[in-house]
């Protein structure tokens, strides 16, 4: 089953895996003069391609080449980066500011799109503008989902390994406690509705050509689900069409096991039997959606009950949400970019 990156353009390796091994293949749309992965490089450092997907499962793909910027993008992108190293107390969340006029708030930020519109003054035509900007938009989104990354996976660490402090003061259990109680770092441009409404609209101006018909989209951030998830039911549908709440989903992941070990799981419970039906289900939702996400749920809740999980010790855990199809005229003005997910499917995974 096809799936798609949405509206990223990395994803850590350990999930991105974990979705590829379940799906079957998973495309990952990146703009032009973005570095591909290290796990879905092939051998020549390019990104994998629907050439070569039996090597990887995972593939990279540009957008066509009558939406690559010019050749002075990699030198704006740098200096903007240099700018940044030059005034520390700011961040990449000042770049996706700079694409709306009415979030200009200081000097800082008014350098940024001072910058902007100089290199633009240079290309002509509203569409080489836009271009640039959702190429700079995507750009230093992935900085942002690349900080969240590490920062996550620190406080993971931290807080699976005893305190190093646990024997040495009387208050070492408060100390673990506090990074127990510690939230997963959260980046500002896919928390904020107009932020995150740029991402999209920069993702879907430079990949809308390659979108077919009932595809999946895969995101990792649960903002991305919740907003597109409450915009839909509560803005989007107000002809009394009923609201349906993504449906939860829990997996084994059995990698990590030997490969006996893993096929004397899967027989004694039935996994690729039932994770066969499920899939199908899936692909199929827009057939049918009352019926068959009545018929997911019951699956899957069956299978979370019966099997046993300290087998495998790891999972994949999927929300997923059919987004039903809609006229144009249904979208409020300004977020008429939500008609490219019309009749898509959004599954939010995690670890």
């Amino acid at each position: 089953m096809p799936t798609i990156l949405f509206p990223h353009t990395y994803a850590p390796e350990s999930l991105i895996r974990k979705i590829a091994a379940f799906f079957g293949s998973v495309k990952i749309f990146q703009p032009w003069y973005m570095e591909p992965p290290e796990y879905a490089r092939s051998p020549d450092g390019a990104g994998l391609s629907d050439a070569n997907a039996d090597e990887g499962r995972i593939l990279v793909v540009n957008p066509p080449e009558n939406l690559k910027p010019g050749g002075s993008f990699l030198s704006l992108v740098n200096e903007y980066r240099l700018w940044m190293g030059q005034n520390r107390d700011k961040s990449y969340r000042e770049i996706i500011k700079s694409g709306n006029d009415s979030e200009l708030h200081d000097s800082a930020t008014w350098e940024i799109r001072k910058l902007l519109r100089n290199t633009v003054r240079t290309i002509s035509g509203e569409e080489e503008d836009n271009i640039l900007r959702w190429h700079l938009l995507l750009h230093f989104a992935k900085e942002l989902e690349t900080q969240q990354v590490e920062v996550d996976s620190l406080l993971k660490n931290l807080k699976d390994k005893d305190s190093l402090l646990k024997g040495s003061i009387e208050r070492a259990d408060e100390a673990k406690n506090i990074l127990e109680d510690l939230p997963p770092f959260d980046q500002e441009s896919f928390s904020d509705d107009k932020k995150l409404e740029q991402i999209f609209d920069a993702w879907f101006g430079l990949f809308v050509g390659y979108l077919k018909e009932n595809e999946l989209f895969i995101t990792y951030n649960r903002h991305v689900m919740e907003n597109i998830s409450r915009r839909w039911d509560n803005r989007l549908f107000t002809n009394g069409l009923k609201k349906s709440p993504p449906v939860p989903m829990m997996f084994p992941d059995l990698s990590h096991l030997s490969p006996a070990e893993q096929d004397r799981i899967k027989t004694k419970y039935r996994v690729n039997e039932i994770f066969k039906e499920i899939k199908v289900l899936i692909s199929d939702l827009y057939k049918d959606p009352g019926h068959k996400l009545k018929a997911l749920t019951g699956l899957t809740k069956d299978f979370n009950d019966t099997f046993s999980w300290d087998l495998s010790g790891r999972t994949l855990r999927l929300s997923l949400k059919y987004l039903q199809p809609a006229q144009d005229k249904e979208f409020p003005e300004g977020e008429m970019v939500f008609r490219h997910l019309a009749n898509k499917i959004l599954i939010q995974a995690g670890d």
